[in-house]
């Protein structure tokens, strides 16, 4: 049985995408330099992690 399975949706990655906007926008908002920075780190590991995720999760044994 090697059924063909629907690619995986990265539904965490997006959300933490989403969260770091809001932390960019909060830090941008409040002039937190720190937090700006953490908020523009989340964003790159999240999206190259929701970009990685759909071609492992294809490659994925079972």
């Amino acid at each position: 049985m090697n059924a063909q399975r629907p690619p995986r949706q990265p539904l965490t990655e997006l959300v933490l995408i989403g969260i770091g906007a809001v932390l960019f926008a909060l830090a941008r908002l409040l002039d937190l330099d720190a937090l700006f920075i953490g908020s523009i780190f989340l964003c790159m590991f999240a999206g190259l992690a929701a970009l990685s995720s759909r071609k492992l999760g294809s490659r994925a044994c079972g």
